[in-house]
């Protein structure tokens, strides 16, 4: 059930340690080529160099923790929060030395900052598709949830990029956990 949709423009976050986007920055470790936006870093992560953020590479992981027992990647929005920021090293293929409580769900703006308007099915660049694993086009839950209906969240869709709220109780919305930023 969609209740309601906004489309919203392209929006790029800033660069980590600096005030705008696209402005170069001081930072330590690996520094992709210019033209690397996605850098796997061989662990089960991904790391957006131009927004700083570390996305799970497995757009569609399906058991998040030790107690998660649902065997599936979409669920109702609470279940989401609760399993992204349950994620840790070895699970969803991660090898990275995270702990439960590194991970949590995007809001809106992170997953917009990688959805590229000028592809569909999914809604990613080349780059991404070639750097992710799993992507579904199809809805995945944001953290952000309806400032005037506190019933229903902010989901992005990848088939599009198109942005819409839903009931928190639907269970057909995907996970994608993030970390870093916010």
């Amino acid at each position: 059930l969609l209740v309601g949709m906004l489309i919203l423009p392209h929006t790029t976050l800033a660069t980590p340690g600096t005030s705008s986007p696209g402005t170069p920055s001081e930072t330590t470790g690996p520094q992709p080529s210019p033209n690397t936006r996605f850098i796997d870093n061989q662990d089960g992560t991904v790391t957006d160099s131009q927004t700083g953020l570390t996305w799970l590479k497995d757009a569609d992981c399906s058991q998040f923790s030790s107690n998660d027992g649902q065997e599936k990647n979409n669920r109702l929005w609470k279940d989401a929060l609760a399993a992204a920021g349950g994620l840790a090293h070895g699970f969803c293929g991660l090898s990275d030395g995270s702990k439960k409580g590194d991970w949590r769900l995007p809001n809106t703006k992170e997953l917009l900052s990688i959805v590229d308007y000028e592809y569909s099915t999914p809604a990613l660049g080349e780059e991404a598709t070639q750097t992710f694993s799993n992507v579904q086009a199809t809805h995945y839950w944001s953290s952000t949830s309806n400032i005037d209906y506190p019933v229903f969240a902010w989901v992005v869709s990848l088939y599009n990029g198109n942005v819409s709220f839903v009931s928190k109780m639907i269970t057909n919305i995907h996970i994608w956990p993030v970390r870093g930023g916010e």
